[in-house]
């Protein structure tokens, strides 16, 4: 299950964080899209972009999404990822954005009704 932190269309990019996919927004500096699956990135995308941007994701990124890059150091520096926008390490964004965990307490995730 894919979760979406924002719906606006914001300058973003796709990076992989183990098993996940995850859409970052250099607007907001932080995780926007995660998706545990290729599948599921590839509905998002096409959902989002239509079947045009998919094929531009397809061609930039191969066909099986092998050049995906690897959240990195570059991309977590600055972030704003954390509660009041504080800095989460790789490992933190991974934690709380992937896998759901909460920092004392906190999630960047709204409750679910």
């Amino acid at each position: 299950m894919s979760r979406h932190l924002e719906k606006d269309v914001m300058p973003r990019y796709l990076v992989k964080c183990e098993e996940f996919y995850i859409v970052w927004s250099t607007i907001v500096d932080a995780p926007v899209v995660i998706c545990n699956s290729k599948k599921e990135i590839l509905d998002y995308w096409k959902e989002k972009y239509g079947s045009e941007g998919l094929k531009e994701l397809l061609v930039f990124q191969g066909k099986d999404l092998s050049k995906v890059p690897e959240l990195d150091d570059e991309t977590v520096s600055g972030n704003r990822a954390g509660r009041n926008e504080s800095e989460l390490t790789k490992d933190e964004i991974y934690r709380v954005y992937c896998l759901g965990e909460k920092i004392d307490g906190w999630s960047p995730f709204k409750k679910q009704i």
